[in-house]
This record gives C-alpha cells, sequence and structure tokens, in this order.
C-alpha cells in the first residue's frame, strides 16, 4: 500500500471507489438485516419485492452520500476518515427522516453497526480470502457459498410470504361463508 504522499490519481480513484462500494453494502445490508428483522418480529408478511428495491435504494444512495467524503481519501488516514465520516453524515441524514427521533437506537445504531461490518469487510479483503477460496475451490462452488446463505432467506421469505397471504384468504372465506 502507497503512502497517500506518493499515491497517484489512479491508486486513490482505486482506493476510494473500494471504499465507497465497501461502505455502501455495509450500510444497506445493515439496513435489510434491520428491516427483515423488524418485519419478521411485528409479525407482517416479508415484502420481497419491497425489500429488493430498497436494497437498490439503500445502495445508490449511499454510493451518492459517499462521493460528498471521497476527499478524505486524500488525508494521511483518509481510510479511516472516510467511513467515520459517513457514519456522521448517515447519522445526520437518519436524524432527518427518522419516523420517532426520540428512539435513538433506531437512526443511530445502523450508521454505528454499518462501521463495523465496514471493519470486518476490510479486515477480510486485506487477508485477501478470494484468492485463498479460487486456489483451492472450484468457481461455482465459492459462488455458492457466497450466496446461498442470502439467496435462501429470499426464498424463504418469498414463500412464508405467500404462505401467509393464502391462509388470510381462506380464513376470511370462511368467515363470511357462514352468515
Amino acid at each position: 500500500m502507497s503512502t497517500p504522499a506518493s499515491e497517484t490519481n489512479a491508486e486513490l480513484a482505486k482506493r476510494a471507489a473500494l471504499g465507497l462500494v465497501g461502505y455502501a453494502m455495509a450500510i444497506t445490508l445493515v439496513h435489510l438485516g434491520q428491516g427483515v428483522g423488524l418485519i419478521l418480529a411485528l409479525g407482517q408478511p416479508p415484502m420481497t419485492g419491497f425489500v429488493a428495491q430498497a436494497v437498490v435504494m439503500e445502495f445508490v444512495l449511499a454510493c451518492v452520500l459517499g462521493l460528498l467524503g471521497v476527499a478524505l481519501y486524500k488525508l494521511p488516514k483518509g481510510e479511516w476518515l472516510f467511513p467515520v465520516g459517513m457514519v456522521v453524515l448517515y447519522i445526520i441524514v437518519e436524524r432527518i427522516v427518522a419516523v420517532d427521533p426520540s428512539k435513538l437506537q433506531m437512526w443511530i445504531a445502523p450508521p454505528v453497526a454499518s462501521l463495523i461490518v465496514f471493519g470486518i469487510g476490510r479486515a477480510l479483503y486485506k487477508l485477501k480470502p478470494a484468492e485463498w477460496l479460487m486456489q483451492r475451490l472450484w468457481a461455482p462452488s465459492s459462488a455458492t457459498l457466497l450466496w446461498a446463505g442470502p439467496g435462501a432467506i429470499l426464498a424463504r421469505a418469498w414463500a412464508w410470504s405467500w404462505a401467509a397471504s393464502r391462509f388470510r384468504c381462506t380464513r376470511s372465506w370462511r368467515r363470511t361463508s357462514r352468515f
């Protein structure tokens, strides 16, 4: 890794793009987990289409907001100033759009948790586990390992949503047919 003083613009752009996408994925995953957790805790059927649209929208929003802080990468500690700056920016944004600002954990926890997820992702990136996996496993099997978990969760959520809506229709039909 080069120091910011001897870094070319191309290296800086690559480092900033990786950090930007990394933080965007981190905040998107945290909000996805929080949203699905709330849907399940409240007993609502998972709205799979809505969740998919929200993930895309959250990722794009994080990338747009991240462009505001990309200049932090030019500073000596820019690799960590950028995600901390994004946490501060996201806390401000979440406070503005909070439904109930008195519940601090609802608008402070996601940006802080995303910083933790980002830190774990950065540590894994530095270890380069993808190279290790590709050397030892066949490429489709490693792709399956990476996507099987989220794919299974979305498939189960869709099946549960369909079954729940089918059950409600059957129950309401029985109630109305007895009158």
